[in-house]
């Protein structure tokens, strides 16, 4: 964020030696700030989730998340340029839809690995989540390619590279979903089977 801020000014690292270096940096971008907002949502939810007892206790830290996602998300490059209330409102999209269902996986991943099963009821909203959320993250990539490549062909800059590998990935996991899902389904028929026989 700092070393964006400087790049993004043209001013040097020596800058940073100044006094009042931390308000400067607040006059300069909206990155500080965002970013600052950020770690206060974050300090909130660590907070609130230490001391939830309940569900309903989790419906706070789970709106000051948003806002964590989205303040870095608001203020960056997709603002900038033709077109950049399109490529702003695909990248807020994107963002609540990837962070729900890859988080969701991270978290079922984490638990697994610490020794403990995932139910299958959890397992068939994780793919419900995902039948949602991924054409979601998808189709707003596709979006922000738009806006970032500005007419150019993806394959003349890194930035297309990169865009394109994104988009095979994104495919790739879209691929893995509806396999995995396909065993689920199969795998919650057979139980469901050989209980009633």
């Amino acid at each position: 964020m700092v070393f964006e801020t400087l790049d993004a000014n043209g001013a040097p690292l020596t800058a940073l030696e100044a006094p009042q270096a931390f308000g400067w940096l607040f006059q300069l971008s909206y990155a500080p700030m965002a970013w600052t907002i950020s770690l206060a949502a974050a300090l909130i939810v660590l907070f609130g989730a230490f001391f939830a007892y309940r569900w309903t206790g989790l419906l706070i830290p789970l709106w000051v998340t948003t806002i964590a996602l989205l303040a870095p998300v608001v203020s960056g490059q997709v603002l900038v340029g033709p077109d950049h209330d399109v490529g702003g409102d695909a990248a807020v999209f994107q963002t609540l839809a990837a962070y729900s269902f890859f988080g969701a996986i991270l978290v079922a991943a984490i638990r697994v690995a610490s020794g403990r099963l995932v139910d299958p009821v959890t397992l068939r909203r994780m793919f419900l989540l995902g039948t949602v959320a991924l054409p979601v993250v998808i189709l707003s990539d596709v979006v922000i390619a738009a806006f970032k490549l500005a007419g150019s062909s993806p394959a003349a800059s890194l930035t297309g590279w990169l865009i394109l590998t994104g988009q095979i990935c994104l495919l790739v996991v879209a691929i893995v979903m509806v396999v995995a899902g396909s065993w689920v389904g199969r795998g919650t028929c057979v139980r469901s089977t050989s209980l009633a026989c």
